[in-house]
């Protein structure tokens, strides 16, 4: 009895997971592989070489624009620009090199936004909002993530840093999944990956700026 009194005091005392932290944890699977590939434009995975160009394809192409999406919504909520925001959210659908992950990105970000529900009542969050329950704008998970670094304090770098290497890591998990290898077999693309991600986070920011 003391024992699990104690351990459901463990529970409670706990810190809670923050927003930035529920975010990154939503990324897992959060796009089919299938339109990774898709937006890199490289061939079908085939082996371990392939995954280390699809990696690093997806880092300094695609990448590159999600982290620029993310560091003009971070921007705008700073500002306190809703408008503005909104308007990023529905321009993402022209941009080619997102073309094959707004639909999964509409998805995530929707279900990102109830981490955001405790600051429903600030007006640029319940502004965001409604236009996405109208159906004004989609509400991709690029323009949350952007959203909630800001509102949470995060400091931008670091949140686009994490953004990217765990986006990266699901990806490779993926295909370690599709080529039935061992993720361990992946490390080495991986890691070679998430070190093109700070030159791909200057860009982005000279990109967005």
């Amino acid at each position: 009895m003391i024992r699990q009194q104690n351990q459901s005091i463990a529970a409670e005392l706990r810190p809670l997971e923050s927003p930035h932290a529920l975010q990154l944890t939503s990324l897992r699977g959060a796009y089919p592989l299938d339109a990774a590939l898709a937006s890199t434009g490289v061939p079908p995975l085939s082996g371990r070489a392939s995954v280390a160009t699809f990696l690093q394809c997806y880092a300094t192409r695609v990448c590159a624009v999600e982290l620029a999406v993310i560091q003009q919504a971070f921007t705008h909520t700073v500002g306190g620009h809703s408008r503005e925001l909104i308007a990023v959210d529905q321009s993402l659908v022209k941009l080619a090199e997102l073309r094959e992950l707004t639909g999964a990105s509409a998805l995530v970000g929707r279900l990102q936004l109830e981490n955001l529900r405790p600051l429903r009542d600030e007006r640029l969050v319940q502004r965001y909002w409604d236009a996405v329950e109208r159906g004004a704008t989609c509400g991709h998970h690029w323009v949350v993530h952007g959203m909630t670094l800001a509102l949470y304090s995060v400091p931008l770098r670091q949140g686009l840093l994490d953004f990217g290497r765990e986006t990266l890591r699901d990806l490779a998990a993926q295909s370690a999944k599709r080529l039935a290898l061992p993720e361990a077999e992946l490390a080495e693309p991986l890691a070679a990956g998430v070190e093109r991600l700070p030159t791909v986070i200057e860009t982005a920011l000279i990109r967005a700026s």
